[in-house]
């Protein structure tokens, strides 16, 4: 599987893990292309919490790397790199301070500057993503199958999306419980993920979107990718949650300002260990990155 992460023109590297800095025309651009010419492929959507956990788990670095897209999905993302594009000190004794200072003029150009911050580094959201492949899917004709979730999701969303798209072409399952390397858990979840292959191999889709928890989803295809038959695999994470009305979305002024990971703590506060991965355990190792450099 060759990888032509140089079509999206331009990409950043963040603690070893590539990003595409692209745009939602260009991704569905070159996504139209891909398809024309019968090109299989995938895309990955890393937030920090993603590359957080790729620093400790390399085979899920790789994975990454190797996407033909590879998009930013977080503001923290962001003032990584306007962070780590910042001038740098030699000076062991006024590197700290400096770095401090620069964290903080970062921080803060979240609220008070962010065309400085996003102007040649886009975020592109999973959810928002989704939703005009979703549409381009309807317009064109081409099948979709969604795969993964919890409780039903998978489902869920394929009943919101047919009521919205009347031409869309989908179906759906929750798929196999896989555990931490992309593997069913259990004799039950090995017959399930067989079925599955199967079918998609079936209904053949033009776009399979995965939504296990990473790095679960990046590496169940990776197992499966000579097996299974489609154009192109888009891996979304929470995504389903989202459409389907199980998490809420976050305001618009959250949104803007960075602080989605707030939001999450307040509607689910249950998944505050993972959160806290996101702020600020990566702020804090791109710090630490910066410094050793």
């Amino acid at each position: 599987m060759k990888n032509d992460i140089n079509l999206a023109q331009k990409y950043v590297t963040i603690l070893g893990v590539r990003l595409n800095s692209t745009s939602y025309p260009k991704v569905l651009a070159s996504v139209r292309e891909k398809v024309a010419l019968g090109k299989k492929f995938y895309v990955v959507t890393p937030n920090p919490e993603g590359i957080l956990r790729a620093q400790d788990d390399l085979e899920f670095k790789k994975i990454l790397n190797r996407a033909s897209f590879s998009l930013p999905d977080g503001v923290g993302l962001a003032q990584a790199k306007r962070f780590l594009e910042m001038k740098r000190q030699k000076n062991p004794f006024l590197k700290i301070n400096l770095y401090l200072l620069q964290g903080l003029m970062v921080g803060l150009s979240t609220f008070l500057n962010p065309k400085w911050l996003f102007k040649d580094f886009q975020i592109i959201k999973g959810r928002k993503l989704f939703l005009e492949l979703i549409k381009l899917a309807n317009k064109k004709g081409w099948r979709v199958f969604l795969l993964g979730g919890e409780k039903g999701e998978a489902e869920k969303t394929t009943e919101i999306l047919k009521r919205n798209y009347q031409s869309l072409i989908i179906q759906a399952s929750d798929g196999p419980k896989l555990d931490s390397g992309g593997k069913p858990v259990t004799q039950r979840d090995i017959d399930i993920e067989i079925d599955i292959v199967e079918r998609i191999n079936k209904f053949k889709p033009t776009f399979l979107f995965l939504a296990f928890t990473p790095p679960k989803q990046e590496k169940w295809l990776m197992r499966n990718y000579q097996k299974v038959d489609f154009n192109g695999a888009f891996l979304l994470g929470g995504t389903f949650r989202y459409v389907a009305g199980y998490s809420k979305l976050p305001p618009k002024i959250f949104e803007d300002l960075g602080l989605e990971w707030f939001w999450r703590v307040l509607t689910e506060p249950y998944r505050v260990g993972r959160i806290i991965n996101a702020f600020p355990l990566f702020p804090l190792r791109v710090l630490k990155e910066k410094l050793n450099s």
